[in-house]
């Protein structure tokens, strides 16, 4: 096996299409979308890890840090935070249910 780095996804899936790759690994939601216009590939499996996603700034950056406080708080407080979250749930319940591979 080897492990190759891309800088775009696009690239990377037009690889696993033409065959230059076997296989990609990455977030379930992110393929679902990115393959709904690629007929040939297939999500085959979902579930292997648990990502739990962060937001980094740079230590003692609290222009930064205060903007993104203010934004979620902003989204929470008028109902849009909850809204796009469950417009994904939506989103990705309407996308083909995992098959496992024969």
């Amino acid at each position: 096996m080897r492990i190759y780095s891309y800088d775009g996804i696009e690239e990377m899936l037009d690889d696993l299409q033409t065959g230059k790759i076997a296989a990609v690994m990455k977030l379930a939601p992110v393929m679902h979308l990115l393959m709904r216009d690629r007929p040939n590939l297939k999500v085959v499996q979902e579930g292997i890890t648990t990502e739990k996603l962060a937001i980094s700034v740079r230590k003692g950056n609290t222009t930064v840090l205060g903007a993104l406080d203010a934004a979620q708080a902003r989204l929470t407080a008028n109902g849009l935070l909850q809204r796009i979250s469950k417009a994904w749930v939506d989103l990705l319940s309407a996308v083909a249910l995992f098959k496992p591979a024969p």
